[in-house]
């Protein structure tokens, strides 16, 4: 066999080996991938989906709070938070909304997620903690929830960061309101002029309501945005009772 011949055998028979080599660890990989040591997908996902709903439900409320999940200690009889009273403002720093917004949505995932079991897996949650960040269009929401996940084989792994967002303008109603109250106290009246141009400009709908003796509830509802199947909304009052 001439050396022209036995270059060629080899030539083929480096590549045989070097598809086989391919081929054998694309499969290993493949069949790794398919067979994990411990399968914390369904665990994930049923605490994703807890703290989306999670996150709905309280930004539904806060917005009907006036920024609180709780009651604000300066509200109407029927819990609706006051910004101004009594010649004093009681605006919520964003800040407060935020943290607001955290505590509600980690009772909820509390709530979410307690008394439940599953297969074959015992699951330890620890402590929950949720920072929150109101935006123009919309709330974000970073969790750090560490999970330990145990099979009864005694395999073990955790998962710990979850994210969603609640697309809401809170962020850019918060800024009017805030404005809006701020020049109220000044001129210790409504600026109606002021509600027309934002609601327009913005695609808002803005209605008030007298509530007896002096005082006025203010309800923003967002029509570009739905939160549960629901318009969001955000209710506060401003007493006016030294003039309107």
């Amino acid at each position: 066999m001439n050396n022209q011949g036995q270059v060629t055998i080899f030539v083929i028979l480096a590549l045989v080996i070097v598809i086989f080599a391919a081929g054998y660890f694309v499969f290993f990989n493949s069949q790794a991938e398919k067979t994990p040591e411990i399968n914390s997908d369904p665990i994930y996902t049923f605490v994703q989906d807890c703290l989306e709903t999670a996150s709905e439900k309280a930004v539904i409320n806060v917005g009907l709070g006036g920024g609180y999940f709780y009651s604000s200690p300066f509200s109407t009889e029927d819990g609706i938070a006051y910004y101004w009273l009594g010649n004093t403002t009681h605006l919520p720093s964003i800040e407060t909304i935020e943290k607001e917004l955290s505590s509600g949505i980690s009772k909820e995932v509390t709530n979410c997620i307690e008394n439940v079991s599953f297969q074959n897996q015992e699951v330890y949650f620890e402590k929950i903690n949720v920072t929150t960040k109101v935006q123009d269009e919309n709330v974000l929401i970073l969790v750090d929830f560490p999970i330990e996940i145990i099979s009864w084989e005694g395999s073990a792994s955790q998962i710990k960061d979850f994210q969603t967002s609640v697309p809401v303008r809170m962020g850019l109603i918060y800024q009017f309101v805030k404005k809006f109250v701020s020049d109220d106290s000044k001129k210790e009246g409504v600026c109606l002029s002021c509600i027309y141009d934002f609601s327009k400009k913005n695609n808002l709908l803005i209605e008030m309501f007298d509530y007896p003796p002096k005082t006025v509830i203010f309800d923003i509802e967002d029509n570009q945005t739905k939160v549960g199947g629901k318009t969001f909304e955000f209710i506060f009052a401003n007493d006016y009772s030294s003039g309107i």
